[in-house]
This record gives structure tokens, sequence and C-alpha cells, in this order.
């Protein structure tokens, strides 16, 4: 009836609950029964799941999971504070979108598993780096872009959902990393790096804290650019070109700050 109807996606919400309170085993059996109904064709969203055995059975029989609490208020204490570095054994694992983004950044792949940060509400953050910040963010770890923002509430922001070659990256399905899934390892869990299928680079890089940091990407040893295979660096965000660059990249970013470039390889 869906299919006839042109249902492609279905989302389905509070699965904690069925599986707290059937078990395990019938939790798998319900997901293998929905799979097998929705086919190839059906787009399966699984809200609110226990991830139970890092999302062992989730990973089976959905094509996207939520990794951390909900929105609530959109600040940034759901961007990033809420619980930060604390982890639960179910629903939810993680109390913010950042440190769910780390937890699970082994699991999100395109045509894997796609992770799910929740909706965005541009008009709760404090400001402008806050803003680009959360959307770097989802487009980094490739996850789903849910807008939030109402037309009597998003208060002249729609900017930051409109940068053409930032949203590129999402279209062409682009997965991040972390350097380090260690919460405990500050900066390289906040060095996030991706390759296109050309063979260029997006880095980016974030700072969480609420004082400076200096971040930085060593283009031959972390990336294996060796000196002179740069054709360009360019800054997605300011859609500016930086130039050339060899050796190790740095930059002071302001707190709640980041910054996304481009790193396109000579031919």
């Amino acid at each position: 009836m869906l299919f006839t109807m042109g249902v492609v996606y279905l989302r389905i919400d509070f699965l904690e609950n069925y599986e707290n309170n059937y078990g395990t085993i019938k939790y798998e059996q319900a997901l293998k029964w929905i799979m097998e109904a929705a086919g190839d064709d059906m787009f399966l969203s699984l809200v609110m799941p226990n991830c139970n055995n890092h999302a062992e059975t989730e990973i089976k029989y959905g094509d996207m999971i939520r990794i951390s609490d909900d929105c609530f208020d959109g600040d940034w204490d759901f961007v990033s504070n809420r619980r930060r570095n604390q982890k639960k054994d179910k629903w939810p694992q993680y109390g913010n979108l950042f440190d769910g983004f780390i937890g699970f950044s082994d699991v999100g792949k395109r045509g894997q598993m796609i992770l799910d940060g929740d909706f965005m509400r541009m008009n709760k953050l404090a400001n402008d780096d806050e803003r680009k910040f959360l959307f770097s963010l989802m487009i980094m770890a490739g996850s789903a872009l849910a807008i939030a923002d109402q037309f009597n509430t998003i208060q002249q922001h729609e900017w930051v959902y409109k940068n053409r070659e930032i949203n590129e990256l999402n279209s062409m399905g682009f997965v991040a990393k972390p350097l380090s899934n260690s919460f405990s390892d500050i900066e390289n869990s906040s060095r996030w790096v991706g390759q296109l299928s050309d063979g260029d680079w997006v880095v980016g890089l974030f700072n969480r804290e609420s004082t400076s940091q200096i971040r930085s990407i060593d283009l031959e040893n972390e990336l294996g650019i060796s000196e002179g295979k740069t054709e360009n660096i360019r800054d997605l965000w300011k859609q500016q070109n930086i130039g050339p660059f060899s050796g190790k990249y740095f930059v002071e970013l302001a707190p709640h700050s980041c910054i996304i470039l481009k790193i396109q390889k000579k031919l």
C-alpha cells in the first residue's frame, strides 16, 4: 500500500521502547520483517535505537540510525556540551551531537549506514560561528540534513543552508572520519578528513572549546600529499582560494568555530 502511494522513506521512532519491553530477539525479528516488507525501494530510518553491541542489529536492517539524544532546544548544549564525554549503554548512548558522531564514526558510511544527527535549529545558536559549526559537522559526518527552522523563526539565518560548495559534498555522498574516536584526544577527534572520488581531500577542523584553539593538518604525513603536489587549498565557507600549500597547515579557531578546507591535488 505504501509503495502505491509513492512512499519511499519510512521513519520508525521509539525503537528502544520495543527492544526494552520485548527483548533483543523479538526486536531483531521485527526489524527483519520491516526490512523484508520495505524491500530495496524504501529507505528505513531507525530512530531512538539502543544500538547494542555498537549497532550490531541496526546495521543489518536499517539505512540510517540516530546517534545521539534529541535536538530539544537545539542550542550549543545539543551540538557539543550535553553529557559531554559520557557514554550510556542504551539509548541515548551519547548526549550531544559531536560525541555521537565520534562514537559511531566507524559505522557511518554511504551504502552501509547514514548517521542521523536529528534536527537543526539555527535560530537557537548563539552566533554565526556556532551555526557554521553545526552545519559543517552534519556535512562532514555525512548526516541527513533535517531543517527544523520555520519561516517565522529562522531570523535571516537561511544563508547557512545555502552554501553551494558545502552542500555539494552531501550530494556526492561524502563522509569524513575523525582522526581519533577517543573523546580524551580532544585535538584529533576534532579533526575530520575524507577523500573525494577524484582524489581531492576535504578537511574539517573544529573547536568545541570555550577558548581559542590551534588546529592543523599535515598534508604529507596525514594525507599523503608530498611537497609540491597541492594545486590549491580552498576555504569552502568563504568560497575563497588560499593557494598552493605544502607541509603543515595551521589555523587559530575562535571558540565554537570551524574551517572546512578542500585540498586539491595536482594531476
